[in-house]
């Protein structure tokens, strides 16, 4: 009985003290302030234009908007009764509502019909690739409404910008050889529709991965002598960037053995593919006109060495031996040449040089040289605009390799140079012009690099790249940080090295037909230097698919 009047008291307290509880709770509860809109300027505004609300406690307000389209807020005044907004451009019609710091939204009840400008198409595709998307550029392309090909919805992808939208295909289900048509349905103006537009196969499209230096004969590099070393001379010759490897024979030993191999293991680090693209090995090779035959290799742990031959399959009319009259960059894709390895760690990379066909049944001298092998993301398919062997025009003056005390490797037997004391920034002094002939579009689908050499000597120096057409001037490329290489309008001095620079451009940004033939002017100019001394040493202009500087991590850009 005790215990049960004890239990009951207790259940009264207890009750007691929360009911109190809440009650004294109750009498500290705070009223926040709501934001609230009682008026607005203009209920039909364009977009990207200021409107002035009315109302009260507006300095609380923290975002203003019709449902998920916020308004920016431009200005509030100091006593919360006005402020102004500014209508973005992505918007709707609908109900303006406002939130402040204390988590009190405000519907006003007060409609906003957006007016628009109108959406007009400047340039439609040339081409669309099955199932990838199309770009639409113009004026207010961010302000359609639809957009259908033959007839079919096709959705924007990502963010649509004022000049430019991209559109998905892959909804309209187009074949190959289908001739299309795009209406473009704006949010204010005219329908739009295009010309006709054939569709054609897709073309996968990638950022390189860094380009790798694999072998350079003018570093550190090891020869192992093969089984036939003997029948061969090895020796150092001048390539066309420094310094190659040569090995001749007076007949070729045809399949009996091998002369050497190069291998490479990276430092003990070996060589990551796995997050590249489309590996090839690259090569710079010469056979001075006669035959010869060297092997790409690989070496991993599961597979152990793995050689592969060189057919006529990779274009370059290779019968398992190579005949050049010159220096000839060659890319072999390592899917196709079915190494084991190709996107993974491979351990070592390297070449072997045997007679194959030379002497396999005739009595062909041996002769081949190798400047360096890179593994780069891609072919390279390089297209020389100026090599610097002869003049261009304007005030440069052309020198001989290894004057004028400059260090590192540069191409050929010559190269450009101009120098002049500066007093003042963006200074035009003097240009050289080179005619580019036209591209071809499926061997650049992936983009195109302008790759060169410069070197400022101990001085400061930059250039500027003109890009002209049917004589007339399209833009100037700078040289910028966003590159990689930390350039300002200014190169970063070099000190006396030759240093790369390879650096992407998109043609059709500035309305360059890279198919057809263009002018590429290069104009030395003191752009962000302002005082000092002048110098750019130039060499070795060269349009590719992939960068040729293996120092530039494209990760970076």
């Amino acid at each position: 009985m005790k215990n049960k009047i004890i239990y009951t008291l207790l259940l009264t307290i207890s009750y007691f003290l929360w009911n109190s509880c809440s009650n004294e709770t109750s009498v500290y509860d705070i009223d926040f302030p709501v934001a609230k809109i009682l008026n607005i300027s203009d209920d039909q505004p364009f977009v990207d234009e200021e409107i002035t609300i009315t109302g009260e406690n507006l300095n609380t307000a923290t975002s203003v908007g019709i449902d998920a389209y916020e308004f920016k807020i431009s200005s509030v005044s100091d006593d919360g009764n006005s402020m102004v907004v500014k209508v973005p451009r992505n918007v709707a019609a609908g109900e303006l509502s406002v939130s402040n710091e204390y988590g009190r939204k405000y519907n006003s009840g007060l409609m906003i019909t957006p007016q628009f400008f109108p959406a007009i198409v400047v340039s439609w595709p040339s081409e669309i690739q099955q199932n990838k998307p199309f770009i639409l550029e113009g004026e207010n392309m961010d302000l359609i409404k639809e957009v259908k090909v033959n007839g079919t919805s096709v959705s924007l992808l990502g963010a649509a910008k004022p000049e430019a939208a991209t559109y998905t295909s892959i909804e309209a289900d187009l074949a190959i050889g289908d001739e299309v048509t795009i209406v473009v349905i704006p949010k204010a103006g005219d329908t739009q529709t295009s010309g006709t537009i054939k569709v054609v196969q897709a073309i996968d499209t990638y950022l390189p991965k860094q380009t790798l230096m694999v072998i350079d004969i003018n570093k550190d590099y090891t020869v192992e002598d093969g089984n036939d070393a003997a029948q061969a001379t090895m020796e150092e010759v001048t390539g066309l960037l420094g310094t190659a490897f040569r090995v001749t024979a007076p007949v070729g030993n045809g399949w009996n053995g091998t002369y050497c191999k190069i291998y490479s293991d990276n430092n003990g680090k070996g060589f990551d593919l796995s997050a590249y693209n489309d590996p090839h090995i690259t090569m710079l090779i010469n056979s001075n006109g006669k035959q010869g035959y060297v092997q790409p290799l690989t070496y991993d742990a599961s597979n152990g060495e793995q050689d592969r031959h060189l057919t006529t399959a990779f274009g370059y009319d290779d019968d398992y031996m190579s005949t050049t009259n010159g220096w000839e960059w060659r890319s072999y894709s390592m899917e196709e040449l079915d190494f084991p390895v190709v996107k993974g760690m491979i351990d070592k990379i390297g070449i072997q040089f045997r007679g194959g066909n030379v002497g396999n049944g005739n009595n062909m001298a041996y002769d081949m040289s190798v400047n360096m092998v890179m593994i780069t993301d891609g072919p390279l398919n390089p297209t020389v605009a100026w090599d610097c062997e002869t003049e261009k025009g304007g005030a440069f003056e052309l020198k001989n390799t290894g004057s004028g005390g400059l260090e590192g490797v540069n191409e050929g037997n010559k190269y450009i140079s101009y120098t002049q004391a500066i007093t003042s920034s963006w200074n035009w002094m003097t240009d050289a012009s080179v005619e580019v002939a036209g591209l071809d579009a499926q061997t650049y689908a992936n983009g195109i690099w302008v790759n060169m050499l410069i070197n400022t000597g101990n001085n400061y120096g930059y250039c500027q790249l003109e890009f002209d057409q049917d004589g007339n001037a399209l833009t100037w490329f700078n040289f910028t940080g966003e590159q990689g290489y930390g350039d300002d309008y200014k190169f970063v001095p070099t000190e006396n090295q030759w240093k790369w620079r390879s650096v992407q451009i998109d043609p059709n940004s500035f309305g360059l037909d890279a198919t057809r033939p263009f002018v590429l002017k290069v104009g030395a100019t003191t752009g962000n230097w302002d005082t000092g001394t002048y110098e750019l040493n130039l060499d070795y202009i060269v349009l590719t698919t992939t960068p040729l500087d293996p120092n530039l991590n494209t990760d970076d850009l």
